[in-house]
C-alpha cells in the first residue's frame, strides 16, 4: 500500500485530542483542524494527487483530500485517527491541552483510497507538537 509521511504547521482548529468525537461515528476519532498558510495547502494537494496517481495509476476524477472549508471561507487540513495520537505539550501546558488557535506541529500519513466511486486521500493523525499558545486568547 502506497501511503507518505507529511507534517504541516499553523493554527488548531476543532481540536479532539483528548477524548474522541462521536458525532459521526460511535467509536470516535480523535482529530485536529489545522489551518496552514496557502503554499502548505497547495503543497498538500499536490503530494496527495501525487501519491493516489502512483498507488491506483491513474490521477483519479473529483478526488476527496483532507482539506475542508470553514464557513467564512478559509480552508484547514482534517487530520483523524481512532487511536489517541502522540501528543507533544511541555509540562506546564498539559493541564490545559491544545486549544483551538494555537500554534501546532501535526505530523501524519497520507492514505489513499478507492471505494465504490469514492476516491481520495486521508491524513492519519499521528502526533500533534504545541508550538505556541494563541496569544489573543491569552491576552
Amino acid at each position: 500500500m502506497h501511503h507518505r509521511l507529511y507534517t504541516i504547521a499553523g493554527f488548531a482548529r476543532y481540536p479532539s485530542l483528548d477524548v474522541p468525537d462521536r458525532r459521526f461515528l460511535s467509536s470516535g476519532y480523535y482529530q485536529l483542524g489545522i489551518v496552514a498558510a496557502r503554499a502548505d495547502l497547495r503543497a498538500l494537494k499536490a503530494a496527495c494527487a501525487d501519491l493516489f496517481a502512483r498507488a491506483y495509476g491513474h490521477p483519479g476524477s473529483d478526488l476527496s483530500f483532507p482539506i475542508r472549508a470553514e464557513p467564512a471561507g478559509r480552508e484547514f487540513v482534517q487530520a483523524r485517527t481512532r487511536e489517541r495520537p502522540n501528543i507533544l505539550i511541555p509540562r506546564e501546558r498539559r493541564a490545559i491541552g491544545i486549544l483551538r488557535g494555537d500554534t501546532v506541529r501535526v505530523s501524519g500519513t497520507l492514505h489513499p483510497y478507492q471505494m465504490d466511486s469514492r476516491c481520495g486521500v486521508r491524513f492519519l493523525l499521528e502526533a500533534v507538537e504545541f508550538l505556541a499558545a494563541d496569544t489573543a486568547r491569552a491576552a
